[in-house]
């Protein structure tokens, strides 16, 4: 999400983020993220770079805050992480249970993002660092015609034997879960990284998503799918060149579900809603 998985570089929030603090152009966005990062753990493994909207775990955020060495100090540092170590699939998948749902959460959301706050402080002295929230990948306004196109992306299939209605209430209260759980846990990462270090560096800022903007809902601030199952974002064409030149022959699945990458991922509404809420509490 942080990567702007399907935008062009113009629409991504970091853009949007350093032109607002910066309309001069003093400000250039180095960027560290990819699409599918996981939190993952504090240890190195050196990996053969991919397109970032080709979605692969590794590097992951602490591999890329272990890497980062600036020529200059930074002005601001976003980041964010937690759903795809949690993974978009069990959010979807309507045997998932809540408790175990809410348990991973906290742990990736919650203890992991403290651990890479805490590292990031120690990497970056005496920068503001921005943690951003997550938003309802569906939810009760998503239409329910719609859904299953998201399963299918994610190789999530309906069942058979159980009501489509009950299974599709069940998906969005795990997604509705998730939102509201990764939240507190963030912000509780937060404070704890901050107390740990005696400051107030860390900030959770929240975009202001509700339930009209999930995917398939009536005001969406993500990419959804077309009709045909095709994807709706920007970089349509690149994107299918690097999952093809990433992605073996063999793998047909992981290819066609990195051709639709973007659904679930903010679309250019849902970048610009995270930007000025990023620019309403960091002064230029």
């Amino acid at each position: 999400m942080t990567w702007g998985q399907g935008l062009l570089d113009t629409h991504k929030l970091g853009t949007l983020v350093a032109s607002g603090l910066s309309p001069a152009g003093e400000l250039v966005v180095d960027m560290r993220a990819h699409s599918g990062a996981v939190v993952g753990a504090p240890d190195l493994v050196e990996l053969a770079a991919v397109d970032g909207e080709v979605p692969v775990g590794l590097p992951s955020i602490f591999e890329q805050v272990e890497s980062f060495q600036p020529s200059h100090p930074p002005a601001l540092v976003i980041v964010n992480g937690g759903i795809n170590d949690v993974d978009i699939r069990r959010l979807l998948n309507p045997f998932m249970d809540i408790g175990h749902l809410r348990a991973l959460t906290r742990r990736y959301c919650g203890d992991r993002m403290r651990l890479l706050l805490n590292l990031l402080r120690a990497r970056i002295e005496d920068v503001p660092i921005v943690v951003v929230g997550y938003y309802p990948v569906l939810s009760t306004e998503s239409h329910p015609f719609r859904m299953p196109f998201l399963l299918a992306v994610n190789g999530v299939g309906l069942p058979l034997f159980v009501p489509h209605e009950l299974v599709f209430a069940k998906i969005v209260t795990q997604c509705e879960v998730f939102w509201e759980e990764s939240d507190r846990a963030l912000q509780r990462a937060v404070d704890t990284s901050n107390a740990d270090a005696g400051d107030s560096r860390a900030t959770l800022v929240t975009p202001g998503f509700t339930r009209r903007n999930a995917t398939f809902a009536p005001e969406p601030w993500l990419w959804g799918l077309n009709g045909d199952f095709t994807p709706q974002d920007e970089v349509i064409v690149t994107r299918r060149a690097s999952c093809v030149a990433a992605i073996p022959e063999f793998d047909v699945f992981a290819r066609e579900q990195c051709f639709r990458a973007s659904a679930g991922h903010p679309n250019i509404a849902g970048a610009q809603a995270y930007a000025t809420a990023i620019l309403a509490v960091v002064q230029p």
